[in-house]
């Protein structure tokens, strides 16, 4: 299948009239560090399993229609530096777990 090799490390797709879900499926790109989609018309949730993507450093997907919840075990995410979600439709509280993320230096979610 398409998502065998995990030698992939940025997925960038801003501006880029993007519809649909996130695909729980890019959780097993185990080397992912990089993953922008902002400014497109993506909806749904994020998917609890991208928590395991372990040297994820940036995800930006700003500007879009994503709905529920942030992931809870949000954590586990140690090399996480930016977390921007801020213009979805998010809703519920700010998971404690953030104040595992020793280098987080952006974390948006205003809207």
């Amino acid at each position: 299948g398409m998502f065998r090799g995990g030698r992939i490390t940025d997925i960038n797709h801003n501006n880029n009239g993007l519809e649909g879900t996130l695909a729980p499926e890019i959780s097993l790109l185990s080397e992912l560090a990089t993953l922008q989609a902002d400014d497109n018309e993506i909806g749904g949730t994020i998917p609890n399993e991208y928590t395991d993507l372990a040297e994820l450093k940036e995800v930006n997907l700003d500007n879009n229609q994503l709905t529920g919840t942030i992931p809870r075990l949000i954590g586990k995410l140690k090399k996480l530096e930016v977390w921007d979600t801020d213009d979805n439709l998010l809703t519920g509280t700010i998971p404690a777990s953030f104040n595992n993320l020793r280098e987080i230096r952006i974390i948006d979610l205003n809207d």
